[in-house]
């Protein structure tokens, strides 16, 4: 149920969303609207060493199991 959002958000498409090469369906069902879902992974774009010579490296990363069995990392 989307609640009062529902009706505002159906059957909109925003492309920058839409990863080209993605074989998943979209938009999808959800009760009776038709709901956009970003096919894109997050992408932060830290690395734990940083660019080579940087003075940034970031510490924070974590690994990280979903629940569809993927893997990655996390900052």
């Amino acid at each position: 149920m989307l609640g009062p959002n529902g009706p505002a958000v159906t059957g909109i498409k925003l492309p920058v969303l839409i990863c080209p090469t993605s074989s998943l369906a979209n938009p999808i069902p959800v009760s009776k609207f038709q709901v956009l879902t970003p096919s894109y992974v997050g992408v932060s774009g830290a690395s734990a060493t940083g660019p080579p010579g940087s003075a940034f490296p970031e510490t924070r990363i974590r690994n990280f199991s979903a629940c569809s069995g993927h893997v990655g990392q996390m900052s």
